[in-house]
């Protein structure tokens, strides 16, 4: 394949071995074409005008898949001719192994144009880091997935499609660009309309999942990653690196919620409820408390090592890295 453009704005692709005609007229841009890039043997076409707006096309069916204008700059002005005006000229590279292209005019753009997915890691259509929960639902019979990739997946588990998909779903604002936040918990509602899930710095998020829609935010504090999220009827749980149990009423919008005593001296781990009794938690150094679900107090305490004995705050220390109520 061959593709061709110049000053009348037309994209031309051409067989090279037919040179009477080109096989395809592409029309879409109002400004001279400057650049080209054909992708994966013809299956992209890539091209930037004068007025620098990049068109993406399908190289099979000739359409334009998609435009992007966003990049326009002010005119420079000609020193004593404010009334006339020019642009910079544009110059650019493809780089065929990263995938990128370099758009230089006052300022060097680099566009990723549709990277290649890595096999080892996923195709396309699954998380890109590994799976932190994977839980279904019985309501909608479905199962939802949450990675370290910030994504939240639902599936059809009888035909194994993914039916959404959330991209992003915590993120923070760092340097000025909007990163993903790996999300760590996840549970539902007890009547499985909702998802709540919980995030690496600290913050929690209530879903519509079937809309792909954030409903509530809250956070444990700063940085505080969350471990755990339990949702019982009426509150909503969370502990984490905090080392409280937290809480908040399912139907309000506060931002932060009612913290309980302190009773832990390590990161929590891990909890578990048994509505309407008991909560259990557990620590990275290997402390287990439980506590009545009603009223937020703790009754017992222990050592995962010595689970006979009563707790000893200098025992040497264990690990609780899960815990289930039966």
């Amino acid at each position: 394949m061959i593709a061709t453009g110049g000053p009348d704005a037309v994209l031309r692709v051409w067989n090279p071995f037919v040179c009477d005609k080109p096989s395809a007229q592409l029309f879409g841009h109002h400004a001279a074409i400057v650049s080209i890039v054909i992708q994966d043997g013809g299956e992209r076409l890539y091209s930037l005008d004068a007025a620098r707006c990049v068109r993406v096309w399908d190289g099979r069916t000739h359409e334009c898949v998609q435009s992007y204008s966003t990049m326009m700059e002010p005119q420079a002005q000609l020193p004593g001719r404010e009334h006339q005006s020019r642009r910079v000229p544009l110059a650019t590279y493809y780089h065929p192994l990263s995938r990128v292209w370099m758009i230089a005019a006052r300022n060097i753009a680099l566009v990723q144009l549709c990277p290649r997915l890595n096999p080892d890691r996923t195709d396309g259509h699954t998380h890109t880091a590994p799976v932190t929960r994977v839980l279904y639902n019985a309501l909608f019979k479905c199962v939802v997935t949450t990675g370290m990739d910030s994504c939240i997946m639902v599936w059809d588990p009888w035909r194994g499609a993914r039916t959404r998909f959330i991209r992003h779903a915590h993120s923070l604002v760092r340097y000025g660009r909007d990163e993903p936040v790996e999300i760590t918990a996840a549970c539902f509602d007890p009547p499985q309309q909702l998802l709540l899930t919980g995030a690496a710095n600290g913050t929690l998020k209530i879903w519509n999942f079937n809309a792909g829609v954030c409903v509530r935010n809250m956070t444990i504090g700063n940085n505080m990653e969350v471990t755990a999220v339990i949702w019982v009827p009426l509150r909503i749980l969370a502990v984490g690196w905090n080392m409280r149990v937290m809480e908040w009423a399912d139907g309000g919008a506060s931002l932060r919620g009612k913290s309980w005593e302190l009773r832990h001296t390590g990161h929590v781990l891990c909890a578990d409820a048994r509505p309407p009794d008991a909560l259990a938690t557990a620590t990275d150094n290997g402390e287990l408390v439980i506590w009545r679900l009603e009223t937020g107090q703790p009754y017992a305490r222990y050592r995962v090592d010595a689970p006979v004995h009563k707790y000893v705050p200098r025992a040497p220390p264990g690990c609780c890295p899960a815990l289930v109520y039966a």
